[in-house]
């Protein structure tokens, strides 16, 4: 008996551990960290009825459905250490798909918005895998993939000064792909991200991002697949394109089954079950023993 309660606290405890949310403090930024972190998993919710009115407000219910938030994550940016340049950003983020389409949400602080020096920039981009054996966050040659083993990495690319378009328009973002050696040519892909942005002055950025599930463009990455997208981000913040702050390697995991926006929880389910048995278990032996009392 005294196994089995024992028992009992141990799988509570593991139950108990899978709603904590950890926030991670940022790396330095140096070197490829993913032996330090492995890589972080976020989870996209599947919502049939998802139909985003792309404007930079996220005022659409299936952001905030009870049902899809294990959609929503924090994730921690930093710049290289030791660097003039230097800060720490965390990005509020949310992955939502439907039959057809997939949709971000983005959302973090900015003291400083839409810079109003002409080459400086506040941004935002996302590298998503297309097919590198050892795809990584750490670019260590620069814009390629000659590190990771070669390959393809899809590149969604925005970024915000004086003179872009006021708040709350909606555009479309770079789309770019770059492989082993360098970037491709622009003019060989299809622009296929649509965004939209809203910021309030010296406070936050807010930026819903729209792409079709499958485009069938090469440099394109393909959500088609049943499994995980490997991908990073980075920030910029008053800076130039080279200047920004990176995320570390994440995971956009597609495995799971996905019942309009429910995405079962396979270590609760197994948790549930195995208490469900302790209880029989204790219930049968009890049983037995008050048989054999009446014996």
């Amino acid at each position: 008996m005294k196994k089995s309660k024992l028992f009992l606290v141990i799988i509570l405890s593991l139950l108990a551990s899978n709603f904590f949310i950890s926030i991670a403090k940022s790396w330095p930024g140096d070197g490829d960290c993913r032996e330090e972190h492995g890589i972080t998993t976020a989870n996209i919710a599947f919502d049939r009825s998802a139909n985003l009115k792309l404007d930079g407000v996220p005022s659409e219910s299936f952001w905030n459905k009870e049902k899809n938030k294990d959609a929503q994550i924090k994730i921690p940016l930093a710049t290289v250490q030791n660097e003039s340049y230097s800060f720490v950003v965390y990005l509020n983020a949310t992955f939502i798909r439907n039959s057809e389409y997939i949709y971000v949400l983005c959302q973090w602080k900015d003291n400083t918005t839409k810079p109003k020096i002409g080459n400086l920039y506040d941004g935002i981009y996302f590298c998503w895998n297309i097919n590198c054996p050892n795809f990584s966050a750490y670019f260590d040659s620069g814009m390629d993939t000659a590190e990771m083993g070669g390959g393809d990495v899809d590149s969604w690319d925005w970024d915000v000064n004086h003179a872009t378009q006021p708040n709350g328009s909606s555009m479309n973002a770079g789309d770019f792909c770059f492989g082993e050696k360098s970037w491709y040519e622009p003019n060989l892909e299809n622009q296929d991200v649509k965004l939209a942005y809203t910021y309030k002055e010296d406070e936050y950025y807010t930026v819903e991002i729209q792409r079709k599930l499958v485009t069938n463009d090469e440099y394109d990455v393909q959500f088609d697949e049943t499994k995980q997208y490997l991908f990073n981000l980075g920030i910029m913040n008053d800076g130039r394109h080279a200047e920004h702050a990176v995320s570390w390697t994440y995971a956009l995991d597609f495995k799971a089954n996905t019942i309009e926006g429910y995405n079962p929880n396979l270590s609760l389910i197994i948790g549930f079950l195995t208490m469900i048995s302790i209880f029989i278990l204790n219930k049968t032996k009890g049983d037995v023993k008050n048989g054999n009392k009446k014996l």
